[in-house]
């Protein structure tokens, strides 16, 4: 996206300055809605029974 040299430093974000031995990368496959995944799982709030 043009010349390396001009290039903007990076954004210091607390996770991208994590030194590369105290990094754990992973993927998995989460079956849920959008509301549950961003909740954490399928253990959340809508997953529990009501008791009103």
């Amino acid at each position: 996206m043009g010349p390396s040299d001009q290039e903007p430093p990076r954004p210091a974000w607390e996770f991208s300055l994590v030194r590369p031995d105290q990094r754990y990368v992973s993927k998995r496959l989460q079956e849920c809605n959008w509301l549950q995944a961003m909740e954490g799982g399928k253990t959340g709030v809508l997953d529990k029974e009501a008791e009103w």
